[in-house]
């Protein structure tokens, strides 16, 4: 842990510099609302962050010839924001 990595958009611009705290093994079926706390609010309930990451996990793992399944191992990473900085208050 304490890996700082940029997360760029899909056009490779830059979005966010972060420093990885943790990361948790997990099956994708047992994702719960404890591990999507970061995400953004519309990708908190289960279902919802599922149904878009199968959208384009399963093209990716299909081109492996491999499948998507409730118990395909995803791992989920808690990090700190390093950048952009929060506004002032």
């Amino acid at each position: 842990m304490g890996d700082v990595c940029v997360l760029t958009q899909a056009d490779g611009t830059p979005a966010a510099i972060v420093r990885f705290t943790g990361v948790e093994r997990v099956r994708f079926g047992s994702v719960t609302p404890a591990h999507l706390q970061v995400e953004s609010p519309r990708l908190r309930d289960p279902e919802a962050w599922r149904k878009v990451h199968e959208a384009s996990w399963v093209p990716l793992l299909a081109h492996l010839r491999r499948e998507l399944t409730p118990d395909t191992e995803v791992l989920c990473q808690t990090f700190v924001l390093l950048w952009p900085l929060p506004p002032s208050r």
